[in-house]
């Protein structure tokens, strides 16, 4: 309901001004950074996830991968040798998932399981060049990259046969002048893609 999406949109405010308070620090355990993560970008806070995800010493991921390289140590007993403890809890998990979900913007449609239809909404923080991701689906290959400079930014979509997708420009991009493939079209809410490759240009 809109009164529930209202109640989010504040969590998630009152999650990020913490954020920003703790130096961009994520306020999550281990297990549950990835929900953080997915709410960040999910709400638009693209610049926040970057700085979170860049941060170095406490409370920061890449410090987390660098003490635990291999993963978390998982043992029934303290005592136990860590030689033969599970690295199951991966500290590499939830910024490979944000990869995903949040730079490439690639996101399940639930009412469409498998990537019959999907999701692309990609996250552009500023001071990140490009990124891009690949994945092969059911269907074919989905793709998603993009790179930006000081004058325009564009992005490549491919969308695998007998599926579509919409598509959600960065908030920071809408409603400007969109080039879809060479012909100017209306982002100012989502656009549905059938399957082919497509190119996205906006001139900033």
């Amino acid at each position: 309901t809109m009164l529930e999406e209202e109640l989010r949109k504040d969590v998630v405010g009152t999650m990020v001004r913490e954020i920003r308070q703790r130096d961009f620090a994520l306020i999550a355990g281990t297990q549950t950074i990835w929900r953080q993560l997915d709410l960040l970008a999910q709400y638009g806070y693209a610049d926040e996830t970057y700085r979170a995800l860049l941060r170095d010493g406490p409370h920061g991921l890449k410090n987390a991968i660098r003490v635990n390289p291999l993963g978390i140590l998982e043992r029934f007993h303290k005592t136990e040798p860590a030689d033969i403890a599970s690295h199951s809890h991966a500290t590499f998990s939830q910024i490979a998932r944000y990869f995903y979900y949040g730079l490439g913007g690639l996101r399940p449609d639930p009412d469409q399981p498998g990537f019959k239809h999907f999701v692309l909404a990609p996250q552009v923080p500023h001071g990140l060049a490009s990124a891009g991701i690949k994945h092969e689906s059911p269907y074919g290959l989905i793709e998603s990259k993009w790179e930006q400079t000081d004058k325009a930014w564009s992005w490549q979509v491919r969308v695998p046969p007998n599926s579509t997708a919409t598509v959600e420009l960065p908030l920071r991009f809408r409603p400007k002048n969109v080039q879809l493939s060479g012909k100017s079209v209306d982002a100012s809410s989502g656009l549905t893609l059938t399957p082919g490759a497509w190119r996205f240009v906006i001139e900033k």
